[in-house]
């Protein structure tokens, strides 16, 4: 979270982050009009708030469920809703530094990444302790899983 705060400081205005992304931009995409790279530069920016809350998100989620386990609905909505505040607090913090503007919308696109990090990190993370390979190749070993099946041990 000190992260997005420092972010949203005069360090990540788009004054600042032109002068990297613009470069980046007309180094992939040569050619392109000036306006074209502004968009650009605007659509990575916002694609930043998805990400950076999304990450956060499913950071809190498995700190509030603890280590390999399940995510439940309280770890969830308590990730969303540190989530939201965080973004409302830095929108805040960002009306007062004079680089930067402050939008409601950037709450909105700060909620809708959290919302895509704990979707994803839900289906990819929080469904609870797995078998790793070991344990899978272990049990294949004892013929666990040809028992389980019904088959012939080798």
């Amino acid at each position: 979270m000190g992260a997005i705060f420092l972010l949203s400081t005069d360090l990540a205005s788009a004054a600042r982050t032109s002068r990297l992304i613009i470069p980046v931009l007309n180094f992939l995409l040569p050619g392109l009009l000036a306006d074209t790279y502004a968009l650009l530069h605007g659509i990575l920016r916002k694609l930043g708030h998805l990400t950076e809350y999304a990450v956060l998100a499913v950071l809190w989620a498995r700190a509030l469920a603890g280590p390999g386990a399940r995510w439940r609905a309280r770890h969830v909505a308590a990730a969303l809703t540190i989530c939201i505040l965080t973004a409302i607090g830095d929108e805040v913090h960002q009306a007062w530094v004079p680089s930067r503007s402050s939008s409601a919308l950037d709450v909105g696109l700060d909620g809708a990444g959290a919302l895509l990090g704990v979707a994803l990190g839900h289906g990819l993370l929080g469904r609870g302790p797995r078998r790793n390979v070991g344990s899978l190749l272990q049990a294949v070993g004892q013929g666990g899983i040809a028992k389980r099946e019904g088959l012939p041990r080798p």
